[in-house]
């Protein structure tokens, strides 16, 4: 039986070199939070022509690996690198979901949705 002191805690590696858990692993994406994204045009529930250019933005500390958009959740691009841009054209009259989605370099993701109205 392992008895822990929470007075006396001990790391990851200090806990299997004293022969716990020794096939263990630690999951090091919880070391870092989600990245921050907004798209920041058009306006959530706005109605748009034919064509807008959508602008997101994003950021994290350990850097953005990409940014994805999707329109309707079917992927329409990635961009790798600021400014965040996608040209938007050619949809269907009506309402539509419009996401960014940003990855940081740890891996972990974020999403950011709005509706637009086609007209």
């Amino acid at each position: 039986m392992i008895t822990f002191v929470a007075t006396n805690p001990k790391t990851f590696a200090n806990l299997q070199a004293s022969c716990a858990d020794v096939h263990g692993t630690v999951d090091t994406n919880n070391m870092s939070r989600y990245p921050k994204v907004y798209i920041t045009s058009p306006p959530n529930q706005s109605s748009v022509g034919n064509r807008v250019l959508v602008a997101a933005t994003a950021s994290d500390k350990s850097g953005i690996s990409k940014l994805q958009f999707y329109m309707d959740w079917i992927l329409q691009t990635t961009v790798t690198s600021s400014p965040y841009n996608f040209d938007w054209a050619n949809a269907a009259q009506g309402s539509h979901t419009l996401a960014a989605m940003a990855y940081n370099n740890a891996g972990i993701r974020a999403c950011y949705a709005i509706t637009l109205y086609k007209q």
